[in-house]
């Protein structure tokens, strides 16, 4: 009996990272956040352009925001992995002698510390998720981590056959798939007749005012049809901010 599986092994692949900015669904429940919007909304601008403007102060915002994140929040995970280990140490600790007065309220304070972190990787997850009524509290958390990193997986034709090869290749499955399909289709037929369409009078339509630019009452009726939770652009800012 042979129960073996063939392995493909793949080097060198470069995994794309997000370097922009998202803004985070918690962060106006965290003191300081309006005065850090007021400070870079307030600055002094000296564009005439009402979409420039807007666009300069989202910018000068989200530079804000990111400072005002990384000190006051910092990297969550790096956080969790040392207050876990802390509390880790802590429980060895704790079966050998009594701990003293300090160490049990560094005990109690990490893990306020951890939970605060927990809650906030959960929010993260969910404003990441599609499904939108998967709730931070939710019980059934293998679901909830499903649902949250369900964009990440993407379906894909790993192998083809044709004439007795197997075709692994990005470019030849492409090159495989065009000639087949371009096989099947054919070419189209050359036409001997076309319509003449000022004999039909179909009526003309003046779409000039597509051409005019948007108004601010249009952009923000469109702002205010966007999820809540949700970001609405590639500038990364959600309902919550807006």
């Amino acid at each position: 009996m042979y129960d073996h599986a063939p392995l493909l092994l793949v080097g060198r692949c470069s995994i794309p990272v997000f370097r922009g900015f998202r803004f985070e669904s918690f962060w106006p429940r965290i003191q300081g956040f309006k005065e850090v919007v007021e400070h870079a909304w307030q600055q002094p601008i000296s564009l005439q352009n009402l979409f420039l403007r807007l666009h300069t102060k989202l910018q000068r915002t989200n530079t804000k925001l990111r400072q005002w994140a990384k000190s006051k929040i910092g990297n969550t995970k790096l956080l969790m992995c040392a207050a876990k280990q802390l509390l880790g140490i802590l429980d060895v600790v704790q079966e050998h002698r009594t701990l003293s007065p300090e160490e049990l309220l560094l005990k109690r304070d990490l893990k306020l510390k951890y939970l605060g972190l927990a809650a906030v990787e959960k929010l993260r997850c969910k404003q990441s998720s599609r499904i939108s009524f998967v709730r931070a509290a939710e019980a059934n958390l293998k679901f909830f981590y499903l649902q949250a990193k369900g964009r990440k997986r993407k379906n894909s034709v790993s192998q083809l056959e044709y004439n007795g090869r197997v075709l692994r290749a990005h470019a030849d499955k492409e090159e495989f798939l065009f000639k087949y399909f371009s096989e099947q289709f054919g070419q189209p037929p050359q036409r001997e007749m076309t319509l003449d369409w000022d004999t039909v009078g179909l009526p003309r339509l003046n779409l000039q005012h597509l051409e005019d630019e948007f108004t601010e009452e249009e952009i923000f009726a469109v702002i205010q049809d966007l999820k809540f939770d949700k970001a609405p652009g590639p500038d990364g800012y959600i309902g919550v901010f807006l």
